[in-house]
């Protein structure tokens, strides 16, 4: 979907894509959008559209919650104004001056942007970190809306104007405790309400807890697990999903058709998303919506709640000082690269990729390590992990709604004592509180949920166990390129093979050749010798080039109503 100052709402139709009507302002929505303390859709934005008579849009949605793109026409003003979630889990790109739209593919194609423009530096980015910080894209003049602006679309005597306001958010909260993650989940429970809903239910703590939450609304239908037959997760969540007396759906990760689906997933996943782990993501999508399931909660983000990203500061929480260095190596690229898998310009533009995370890390130093680690994931790593992937649901059709990643709960997390993160102290409280016959069940970590002293104390030697093996990981990572003791489960998500068949496609191979023409990759490199954690970066990069040079100059054609649905 493309949006320009001329646009008109009748011109615009999209998957996903729900409009509202009003005297003055018409309103678009795609994904799970709702006031706290209303039902989503309708309900939400007719409060939207009341404020909106009395104030800008940057002040209205500062108060919204869920993953989402909002899209506001002004009749009055014949503007637009256009806006994602706080975190910026939809993405929605724009050219700087005069075009927005909910697809790279999209924007790049009508911009006319080339191969030529593409930066090696960018793909050198991409590769090594899996996604590009400081909401840049691989064409330099396309950027990501961030999660905290309001885009506006306009014109005037000089022609259209694009300009950017920053989101009036109120204080960071500061908390004792993790009520307000009830709180929130009450709230998102009155939004799902008359919408059929599915949450993912694995073997780990972040789902288990959310499906506890929502256990005592009610509005849960049914639980999925992507995975093979007999994985930990599939057999632990299915241990779960049957004590919440939940439906559970296993999807098997499916090869069939492996080679001529690629393009699909391709545009599906938006071209700047790691193929191997969305050919998956999209399958559990789909499976999804054919059991006609409308909003997906995910439990994304639950890291917030724990001493997960400042691990690596053990036992140093809460001093002043924050190796953004060891973040970087530890946290955002920790694989050591084969020698002579990267050439001239791909080893130029990931030193220069580091340099650059670090002085963007810089702007989000907080008073305590522990805070500036959970700051940096926020603003900056995070949005980069999950948007491609909801983005490519709500394409899809299915709604997305991700509690531990909404802005506010996430700051409100971060605000806690780490050492009552420690252990997952929080997730081990609230389960027990809401579900102690589901606490007691074992977790893909080794040990319980439970929080009962005496449980706890039976799950130390288990936790020192897990603890050891995720340091062995990461002196792996660093030193010979691999984790070496994955955690139960994590190798049984995809089919057997997949990557290996990935590596003979043929658009795998056209993508290493592409990257070597660039000298991102080096001169010798085979496409058997691309590690596998780096096999759907190449694709993805590769086909969005191939992309490019179909698509320079060629706008898309807007969908019709019949397309769209």
């Amino acid at each position: 979907m493309l949006i320009d100052a001329h646009t008109q709402p009748t011109m615009l139709f999209e998957t996903g894509l729900r409009w509202w009507r009003g005297e003055r302002f018409t309103i678009g929505w795609k994904g799970h959008l709702f006031r706290p303390g209303l039902p989503a859709d309708v309900p939400s934005v007719e409060a939207i559209a009341a404020e909106l008579e009395r104030q800008p849009l940057a002040a209205v949605c500062a108060n919204l919650a869920g993953v989402f793109g909002l899209f506001v026409w002004d009749g009055s003003q014949r503007s637009w104004q256009v806006a994602c979630d706080h975190t910026g889990l939809f993405s929605i790109f724009h050219d700087g001056t005069s075009l927005a739209g909910t697809s790279f593919l999209d924007v790049a194609a009508a911009c006319g942007a080339t191969p030529a423009e593409v930066d090696p530096d960018r793909i050198a980015e991409f590769l090594v970190q899996g996604m590009l910080f400081d909401h840049r894209t691989l064409v330099p003049r396309i950027r990501l809306l961030a999660g905290s602006q309001v885009l506006r679309l306009a014109c005037d005597g000089s022609g259209t104007r694009l300009t950017l306001e920053e989101k009036r958010f109120g204080q960071d909260p500061v908390v004792r405790d993790a009520e307000f993650l009830v709180r929130h989940v009450d709230d998102l429970a009155c939004s799902l309400q008359g919408r059929r809903v599915s949450i993912d239910i694995s073997g780990g703590f972040d789902s288990r807890l959310l499906a506890c939450l929502l256990d005592r609304h009610g509005v849960v239908a049914e639980a999925a697990v992507s995975g093979e037959p007999g994985s930990a997760d599939v057999v632990l969540g299915g241990e779960v999903a049957k004590r919440l007396r939940l439906p559970f759906f296993p999807t098997r990760h499916d090869l069939a058709d492996l080679e001529r689906e690629l393009p699909t997933v391709f545009r599906e996943g938006g071209g700047l998303v790691d193929l191997c782990k969305f050919h998956r993501d999209r399958q559990t999508a789909l499976a999804r919506r054919a059991r006609g399931v409308e909003v997906f909660v995910h439990g994304g983000g639950g890291e917030f709640l724990k001493d997960f990203y400042f691990h690596h500061e053990f036992p140093f929480y809460g001093r002043r000082g924050a190796s953004l260095e060891r973040f970087y190596d530890l946290r955002v690229a920790p694989l050591r690269l084969p020698p002579g898998l990267l050439g001239v310009r791909g080893r130029e533009g990931a030193r220069r990729a580091r340099a650059e995370a670090l002085a963007l890390f810089e702007r989000y130093r907080a008073g305590t390590n522990h805070e500036t680690c959970d700051r940096i994931s926020l603003f900056v790593r995070q949005p980069q992990v999950f948007a491609g992937q909801f983005s490519g649901y709500i394409h899809l059709g299915l709604d997305v709604a991700a509690p531990f990643l909404e802005r506010a709960n996430a700051l409100a997390a971060s605000s806690l004592s780490p050492w009552s993160r420690c252990m997952e102290g929080w997730h081990r409280r609230l389960i027990t509180r809401f579900r102690p016959d589901v606490a007691v069940l074992p977790t893909t970590e080794g040990y319980s949920a439970s929080g009962r002293p005496l449980d706890r104390l039976r799950d130390l030697a288990s936790h020192a166990r897990n603890e050891a093996r995720r340091a062995a990981n990461k002196i792996g990572q660093r030193v010979v390129g691999r984790t070496l003791l994955p955690k139960a489960g994590t190798n049984e998500l995809d089919a057997p093979g997949f990557i290996q068949r990935l590596r003979a496609t043929r658009r795998f191979h056209e993508a290493v050749g592409r990257l070597q023409d660039l000298a991102v990759l080096g001169p010798s490199v085979t496409p058997a010798a691309v590690p596998a954690g780096y096999v759907g970066r190449v694709l993805a990069v590769g086909m969005c080039l191939e992309h490019l040079e179909q698509s320079a100059g060629h706008r898309p054609q807007p969908k019709t109503a019949a397309a769209a649905a």
